[in-house]
């Protein structure tokens, strides 16, 4: 799968959001960052979560936080969606421990 962001009226717009989300999330969530945040651009990422599994996937509704817009690798893993660590808010936070799989980009 080539990298998108949902939305994103040009590839360099996609890089634009994903350049300011990485930023966004260093300057006002440095607590959920654990390390630097990586350049692994990441699709999707299936977690174990107390006892329920679950998928986020670039693109679409998350549960009740709305479209995932990016997944970060940063120690831990940040699932941004429009409503939680996109451009607002805390992005929601997974420990490695809990990955199950993560499918990257191309």
């Amino acid at each position: 799968m080539r990298f998108f962001i949902p939305n994103a009226p040009s590839d360099a717009e996609a890089e634009k959001f994903y350049e300011m989300n990485k930023d966004f999330n260093r300057k006002f969530n440095p607590f959920m960052v654990a390390g630097e945040i990586t350049e692994r651009r990441i699709f999707s990422i299936t977690v174990l979560d107390e006892e329920a599994v679950f998928t986020a996937e670039v693109g679409q509704e998350f549960r009740e936080f709305g479209i995932v817009m990016s997944i970060l690798e940063a120690g831990n893993f940040l699932i941004c969606t429009v409503f939680r660590g996109a451009m607002d808010g805390e992005p929601i936070l997974v420990h490695p421990d809990e990955v199950l799989s993560v499918v990257d980009f191309d």
